[in-house]
């Protein structure tokens, strides 16, 4: 009996510790062998509660969002050190609403997934629920070079397909539009990456909204999450649903034109 009580402990343990290149079952991991040039010196494993440890003072973001797990991984290179981070998202929108207001004036370079972003530091991508970031310590030829190496193995490692926005633009959305649109669920999301539009929805929860500039015109498809939302919504524009519910425009408190596209569902066009 005390045997087997040892030998139970040993396997507990066993399972819990995290060793280099290892990483959560559910992640699309990078191994030792896998690095042209390198040594993984540590993963490590985050939930929602021990986010906030991590990344303090900008975990609400990646809550506000819908935040399932991170997988942090550090790798020593002769004279650095690169850090890759894999969020697990809630769905493929919250992976895609993270990157839309984290990227920042990209670089050209290879595109191996379909949103992607790089500058001379970071390389950050999502795809399907996972949003990725490799971040480099100096910015030489070696780090860049490991960086690119790394990011590409893991997107090859997601087995997902690229997110579609027909559900908030029937027939989707052109990919010059996409390279700058932002996809928000609340304040944090707004200050972040659309803050010119923060009066708009600063008072609203529950929804999803995709903002994308089409020719100069900013147009915002709002998802809600329920009748509520809705509701606290068109009374804050002072929007009649009754009449928009017959496909009536509506002129909102703020001076945009709505229309509702779905049950839950209207569009924005900002003036």
């Amino acid at each position: 009996m005390k045997r087997k009580t040892v030998l139970t402990a040993m396997l507990f343990i066993a399972a819990s510790v995290t060793l280099p290149g290892q990483g959560a079952d559910s992640f699309p991991s990078i191994n030792e062998g896998e690095l042209s040039s390198g040594a993984i010196t540590g993963v490590r494993q985050y939930s929602d509660e021990s986010l906030y440890g991590y990344i303090d003072g900008g975990a609400e973001l990646y809550m506000e969002y819908g935040f399932d797990t991170l997988s942090v991984t550090d790798i020593d290179i002769a004279n650095g050190a690169i850090k890759l981070e894999i969020y697990k998202m809630s769905d493929a929108a919250a992976a895609f609403g993270i990157f839309s207001v984290l990227r920042f004036k990209c670089i050209a370079g290879v595109e191996f997934t379909k949103y992607l972003c790089r500058s001379d530091y970071q390389i950050q991508f999502c795809k399907g629920p996972y949003y990725v970031s490799v971040v480099n310590s100096n910015a030489t030829v070696d780090e860049k070079s490991i960086s690119e190496e790394i990011a590409l193995t893991v997107a090859s490692k997601i087995d997902a397909p690229d997110i579609t926005f027909d559900n908030f633009f029937s027939g989707g959305v052109a990919d010059d539009a996409m390279q700058s649109a932002k996809l928000v669920r609340g304040r944090l999301g707004l200050f972040s990456g659309a803050y010119g539009l923060y009066e708009t929805l600063e008072e609203c929860s529950g929804y999803s909204a995709l903002i994308i500039n089409l020719n100069g015109t900013i147009l915002i498809s709002i998802l809600f999450d329920s009748m509520e939302s809705l509701n606290l919504f068109a009374d804050k524009e002072k929007l009649d649903l009754s009449l928009m519910a017959g496909g009536e425009k509506q002129i909102t408190a703020s001076g945009n034109t709505a229309i509702m596209t779905g049950e839950f569902d209207m569009l924005l066009q900002m003036k």
